[in-house]
């Protein structure tokens, strides 16, 4: 099934036949573990005295004499589900547009929803890893915006919409007491990053700076509405231009200047949020990253094999517990607990770049 610029999308069907079995989609992950290097232990890092069990597709290693195979070190070791089934599962997380929820993919596989939601979460940290890995600073034409997801007061009843306002207080409206996603685009490659930060600990107006100052090229230019987030970057010293919303009638493109390109993502992602229901935003930026990759490397315009080997690429050294993933928080929403600091925003000033110098890492809470 050919797809976009003629790449070929694959069905669930079409990946049965291609992995058969358990034992094809073992050595297909093995090829992309260890293709090039040939099999490392994981455990110890020693590649002499390896011995294969064909039977159970374990290894053993005689340096540090014990067992491994290639889920070890990775965000499917200890799971009972085998490889093909991972494969499955993030084919359908791939080609969902808008995301497909748990009791949709437990339904689909046969598994149990809690199953389901940890093994999504799992595959979704992939995404974040994936769209790291050989990632450069954003250059040529950056597309820079935010948007916010949380519910809509006036649609609440009565009851929910008492328990919200007695938290965020009464008659606040818009943004109050939304999750905030902080969108970066380069225009010409499609490149994206986005940042999630959860309602409690959105950032001020310093940290955006420090962000796009991490992500960015100096050389590059950005265009931006006229958020108060952006007011500075000139004086950073990056070019570009601001678009006026706040102008009647609104500027949505002046010249070059537009951010059509990242506002077209908010349309996916919130659509998305409607798919999960209205997420919790303490998992707000794993969620980012799986939109964030569906749009990116795991665009519809690229083979679907292509798009698997992303995801299963990054998966070496990635593993994480049950109980380290209910617990979960992003550095974004941790370093928010000093964000609000008062001397901050006059200390940030002694780190802007000077040519080609970048602010301190010891100033980058991210």
């Amino acid at each position: 099934m050919k797809s976009g610029n003629g790449a070929e999308t694959l069905s669930q069907d079409d990946l049965r036949k291609i992995f058969k079995n358990e034992k094809i989609a073992i050595r297909w992950m093995e090829e992309i573990r260890w293709g090039d290097t040939g099999i490392i232990c994981p455990k110890c890092g020693s590649f002499e005295k390896i011995t294969e069990r064909r039977k159970d597709n374990r290894k053993w290693c005689g340096s540090c004499r014990s067992y491994f195979n290639v889920k070890t070190g990775t965000p499917m070791e200890d799971t009972k589900l085998g490889v093909r089934q991972w494969i499955e599962a993030t084919q359908y997380l791939m080609t969902a547009r808008f995301g497909i929820s748990t009791y949709e993919l437990s339904k689909q596989m046969g598994i149990t929803q809690k199953t389901a939601w940890y093994l999504l979460q799992r595959i979704r940290i992939v995404c974040g890893d994936s769209l790291q890995i050989n990632l450069k600073k954003l250059t040529g034409t950056v597309e820079i915006d935010e948007t916010f997801l949380g519910p809509v007061v006036s649609r609440m009843n009565d009851e929910s919409r008492a328990k919200w306002e007695a938290k965020w207080g009464k008659g606040k409206r818009g943004s109050s007491g939304k999750g905030m996603v902080i969108g970066l685009r380069e225009r010409e490659t499609g490149t994206r990053v986005y940042v999630a930060y959860a309602p409690s600990q959105r950032p001020r107006k310093p940290t955006v700076e420090k962000l796009i100052a991490k992500y960015v090229d100096p050389d590059a230019v950005i265009y931006t509405d006229d958020a108060s987030y952006y007011t500075d970057l000139r004086n950073l010293g990056y070019k570009g231009d601001t678009l006026n919303r706040s102008a009647t009638p609104k500027e949505w493109v002046k010249g070059n200047a537009w951010t059509n390109g990242i506002e077209s993502d908010w349309n996916v992602v919130k659509r998305g949020w409607n798919t999960y229901t209205r997420w919790t935003m303490k998992y707000g930026q794993l969620y980012a990253n799986e939109f964030a990759f569906r749009l990116d490397k795991g665009s519809c315009k690229r083979d679907t094999i292509d798009r698997l080997e992303s995801v299963f690429g990054a998966m070496k050294g990635k593993t994480i517990t049950y109980k380290e993933l209910i617990k979960y928080d992003t550095e974004e929403n941790i370093s928010g607990k000093v964000r609000r600091d008062a001397a901050f925003n006059n200390d940030y000033k002694k780190y802007v770049k000077n040519g080609d110098a970048y602010l301190e890492d010891d100033y980058i809470p991210f």
